[in-house]
């Protein structure tokens, strides 16, 4: 009988800690917190840049970790268009996530998020500071909010995301800077 009531007790502990774990979700993408952000100046045009940037079945040649994606909606690149990211991880093998474009702006400005528990927020800006000098701008932001998801998953979140983004600016630069 004492066993069974501590295992009622850690069954609630887990259902509360789990509704608290997924609370706090932001409706409005002003309302995300920013996980990690990075920028390169390359020596080329920024609409040179955005033809191989703009286009996500490329995301896998300059962002480190991706195996693969492509799209799985019909039609031209457009916010809502949906597409499948393919992701090994070392430890828990292949995964797949839903990606859909939230924004897209030819030649300046693609953002999407990622349909998962994280609700990651991909912010890609380009700009053309001069005749010969684009600033690409890359930022990695979470509509969750709860204090919970930020001690547990984001801390491991905000290490990848700026790990793995200064290494796809440094691929990105050397792409376009050759």
């Amino acid at each position: 009988m004492v066993n069974t009531k501590w295992q009622m007790a850690a069954a609630g502990l887990i259902a509360l800690l789990a509704a608290l774990y997924m609370m706090e979700v932001a409706v409005n993408d002003d309302e995300a917190v920013i996980i990690g952000s990075t920028q390169v100046i390359m020596i080329t045009e920024c609409s040179r840049v955005f033809q191989f940037v703009g286009d996500l079945s490329n995301y896998a040649m300059w962002f480190p970790g991706i195996e693969n994606m492509t799209a799985s909606s019909p039609g031209p690149m457009r916010a809502g268009k949906e597409f499948e990211e393919t992701v090994i991880l070392p430890a828990f093998g292949e995964i797949s996530r839903e990606v859909v474009v939230t924004s897209y702006s030819v030649p300046r400005q693609l953002q999407f998020v990622y349909r998962d528990f994280s609700q990651t927020m991909i912010a890609i800006e380009l700009i053309q500071k001069t005749a010969d000098r684009c600033h690409l701008y890359y930022s990695a932001a979470t509509r969750r909010t709860s204090y919970l998801f930020h001690v547990t998953a984001g801390i491991p979140l905000r290490i990848m995301y700026a790990m793995r983004g200064r290494h796809a600016m440094f691929a990105i630069r050397s792409m376009f800077n050759n």
